[in-house]
């Protein structure tokens, strides 16, 4: 299973985006659920804060594809490893002029 989305800011609201093309080894949100997304953020006076989405058989780390698509420099990139898939890693990165540096995260509920 792969998992993409754009979660929103504040308040914790979260707008996932259908994983378009199927591939296991790269994740891309269907140009219209980008554009329904960004209309939202914009409607409801919020801010883009996060991306996230799955590796399913590499680690949480950012790869040469996430930092060449990293568009967005305010966000953090959520990435979740299922190389374990009964124990998950979930790690934030923040991606700028790509350099990649580690953001804390904790995981409640």
């Amino acid at each position: 299973m792969r998992a993409v989305g754009r979660p929103r800011g504040p308040g914790g609201a979260r707008l996932p985006g259908g994983q378009q093309g199927g591939s296991p080894v790269r994740y891309e949100i269907d140009p219209k659920d980008l554009i329904r997304i960004f209309r939202d953020i914009d409607d409801s006076d919020l801010e883009l804060v996060g991306i996230y989405h799955s590796h399913t058989h590499t680690d949480a780390y950012p790869s040469a594809t996430d930092v060449r698509l990293a568009f967005y420099p305010e966000a953090f990139y959520v990435l979740v490893s299922l190389m374990d898939e009964r124990e998950p890693r979930v790690r934030a990165f923040t991606i700028v002029d790509g350099q990649i540096e580690e953001q804390p995260l904790e995981v409640t509920g």
